[in-house]
Parts: C-alpha cells; structure tokens; sequence
C-alpha cells in the first residue's frame, strides 16, 4: 500500500518525491524498499545508478555518474593518475546473431558474401578514435604542463585530428597519434603557435560573463541549480563589482588550488572517458573535447565563487559539492548535453582559440 500511495502513474511511472526527495528514503539516506523487500525489488534507475553504460561497436564501456557524492569522493580524493580496466569477454561479439544465422529459414543464409568494407571501415573508424582518446589521456596526465596548458593541447589536438576526420584521413590521425607517444611535451609544443591567435578576443571578465549568459538559458532541473546561477550573477556579474575582481580572485583560486590542480586533471579524464567515444555515432570529437573544457571553465568558476563564499578557503567536500551540482544539472538532462553541443557549434567564444584564451586568467 505504501508502494502505490506514492506512485505516480504516467508513461514512465515514478515516485512522487517529497521535498525533492525520494519517499522511500530514510533519515540516514537508506532505501526503505531495499531494506524491507530486497535488492532485487529496486526500480531500474536505483539499480543502475550511478553507473552509466555506452556501447559502440563490439565494445561496452562502464562508469560512474559525478552526481554521486560518493563517486565524487573516489575520484577526487587521490591524487593518482586516472586509469581504466580493460576485460576481454569471448562470448560478447556474437550478441545472438550465430544462433538467428544458423537457424535462419532462409535459403542459403551460410553463403559466401563479398567483404563488407563498410564494416571494415566502421571498424577501423573505431579504431582510430580510440588511439585518439588514448593520446587525450596521455596529454591530460602529463603532469610537467600545468593544467592550463593541457586543456589547450587537449583542445587543438582534437581540432586538428577533427580536420583529418572530416576528410576520413585515418591512416594520417593514426600517424599523428604514434608520433605524440614518443614524446607528448615536444609534439604539443607546435600547438603553441595557435595560442593567443583569436582576432576577438574578451577580457577574463567578458568571457565569464558570456559563458554564464549561454548557459542561463537550460533546463533547471534543480533549485540547487537556479540558485548557483543566481550566486553566480551576483557574485560577477550583476553587483557594482571593483574593476578586475573576477581575474584577481580566479588567479588566487588558481595559485591555492595549484597543488591540487589533479581534481581538474581528473574531471577532464571523466569528462573524456564518458563522452568522447559517443563521436562514433556523429563523427563530431570537436565537440566532445570542447564538453570536457568547458565543464572544467564552468566548474572552475563555482570553484572561485564557492572559495570566495568560504573566506578563502576550498575542501575536498567543496570540490564534491562543486562537481556533483554541476553534473546533476548538465549530465541528467539530454536536452542540456544537445543544447551545448549546439552552442559549441554557433557560437563564437566556444571557436577552439576563444576556449583556448578562456583557459588561461590573463
């Protein structure tokens, strides 16, 4: 009876939450249905949250959702560089296509057909994109550059890799990749005649209050949300502010957050891991890599306004916080992802140069 009083019947049946949480919810953030009836009797989102699941080609990729506090705090509170299980399954190529051949009704259903070489290139498609994914790890971990300067490599990497692809110049991306592993620091250096080359280039100031105005157009999911955008308004934008305040306070975020510059290394590492390969299906990196920059942009600066809120002060809670609100508000909402990536393809200050400028507080 109690199961029925707080469902809610609509195409997708769900609970009805109560002060924006789940009725089944204890005190201490346990799940009643899990306590009295089982795991087994768990809806599909509760058993599968926060673990996300992408599939492409023969491959099945697994991870966790950052709207997890707890997920949060396993990424976060090591500094170790981000690493990722390969297992190998000798039944998972078939998915049942052996049984329905075999047992097809078909007249010769076993014949001998011509190579697929769109199967062929499918696959090699794969492939290069995940030799290419492999050199982004390498650059975000590559700890001798600062943070800064490896989300702009990371950025012109892909824009470059992105050209080749629209000309399906595989064998050349796959070139470009085996020369990066020799050695990433002198490869990427060439990237830095790119750098600081935007023709319109905004202030600090100008950019965040640009970044914040693009974004104030999504779907709230959250008070937590509608409410961090206020803060963030009127922390930077909308209050009679000195002159310069947004730069000087991101630098001296920036310089107290230094020797744990490694959160934003693994951000960038999530970010990557769980949308990059999705560029299989639109044949868009570009936009995948601008996603991870930008998430970084966006939660750096809840970072400095949180730091300011705490009298200069920033803990691992704080970054669990920072990250679990962001991604609750972006990674829940389809829509939000679509729009971001349509931003990244309309409008100016998410071009590959205006990103790469908002990298680094001048």
């Amino acid at each position: 009876d109690r199961l029925r009083s707080n469902m809610k019947s609509s195409e997708d049946p769900s609970f009805r939450l109560k002060h924006r949480r789940c009725p089944f919810l204890t005190k201490n953030n346990l799940c009643d249905i899990c306590i009295h009836l089982g795991e087994e009797a768990l809806s599909e989102v509760c058993t599968e949250y926060p673990r996300f699941t992408l599939e492409y080609g023969n491959v099945i990729e697994k991870c966790m959702a950052l709207s997890c506090e707890e997920v949060g705090r396993i990424i976060f509170e090591s500094d170790q560089s981000f690493e990722y299980e390969e297992l190998l399954k000798e039944d998972s190529y078939c998915y049942g296509w052996e049984e329905i051949i075999n047992c097809s009704p078909f007249e010769d259903s076993t014949q001998e057909y011509e190579e697929d070489t769109t199967q062929d290139m499918n696959t090699t498609y794969i492939n290069t994109m995940e030799e290419t994914r492999e050199i982004i790890f390498l650059i975000v971990k590559t700890r001798s550059l600062s943070i800064e300067k490896r989300m702009q490599y990371y950025l012109y990497f892909c824009d470059e890799i992105q050209q080749l692809l629209n000309m399906k110049e595989y064998d050349r991306i796959l070139s470009i990749c085996n020369e990066c592993k020799e050695n990433v620091v002198e490869f990427c250096s060439k990237y830095d005649n790119c750098i600081g080359n935007s023709l319109h280039a905004l202030s600090d100031q100008e950019y965040y209050k640009e970044r914040w105005d693009l974004i104030d157009d999504l779907e709230v999911l959250d008070h937590e949300w509608r409410d961090y955008l206020r803060l963030m308004r009127d922390t930077f934008i909308d209050c009679k502010i000195t002159p310069h305040l947004y730069e000087k306070s991101t630098r001296k975020f920036i310089e107290y957050i230094r020797p744990r510059e490694y959160e934003y290394e693994h951000l960038l590492n999530y970010f990557t891991f769980r949308y990059f390969m999705r560029s299989v299906y639109d044949y868009n990196l570009l936009n995948k890599a601008k996603l991870a920059i930008v998430s970084v942009l966006y939660i750096r600066d809840m970072d400095v306004v949180r730091f300011l809120k705490n009298n200069e002060n920033y803990t691992l809670n704080d970054r669990i916080d920072i990250a679990r609100i962001y991604s609750k508000e972006i990674e829940h909402s389809d829509d939000n992802i679509d729009a971001m990536f349509e931003l990244f393809t309309f409008e100016d200050i998410f071009s590959t140069d205006q990103l790469s400028n908002q990298c680094i507080i001048s």
